[in-house]
């Protein structure tokens, strides 16, 4: 991967043979972070066109530490705690408190489990705390 000062683009190219990238990420990123490529000249398995768009992330962080788009580093802890930990937000994106299969059908009842006619349904509910407490006269 070389960056190419005349066209101020990177372009990545694979010895031996004619598929080459470039990326119009900025010198100054030195390509950390999440950047767009355009393939050229690619493998026809990987798309029937010359060439080709994808996003790529290159990245220092750490195991334990979450890749932000701008190329910085946050502990994987604030991953997703509702409070931008990135300068960029995202950390913040793509977060769901729920992952719901794409199968699920709400209007569908589970099946039963075994020879029984009805499915038995455990709930518990932990209170952490009280706000407020209304009496009512």
């Amino acid at each position: 991967v070389k960056y190419d000062f005349t066209e101020d683009h990177f372009v990545a190219t694979v010895r031996g043979k004619e598929t080459y990238a470039t990326s119009k990420a900025s010198f100054k990123s030195l390509l950390l972070g999440s950047h767009m490529w355009t393939v050229y000249n690619d493998d026809k398995s990987c798309s029937p066109n010359e060439s080709y768009e994808t996003r790529l992330m290159m990245s220092s962080c750490s195991g334990g530490e979450f890749s932000c788009d701008d190329g910085s580093c946050v502990q994987m802890e604030v991953r997703c705690n509702g409070k931008s930990d990135c300068s960029d937000i995202s950390d913040e994106k793509g977060c769901k408190i729920v992952e719901i299969d794409e199968s699920y059908n709400k209007e569908i009842n589970p099946p039963p489990i075994g020879t029984s006619l009805k499915i038995p349904v455990n709930i518990s509910i932990n209170i952490s705390s009280i706000l407020e407490i209304d009496e009512i006269k």
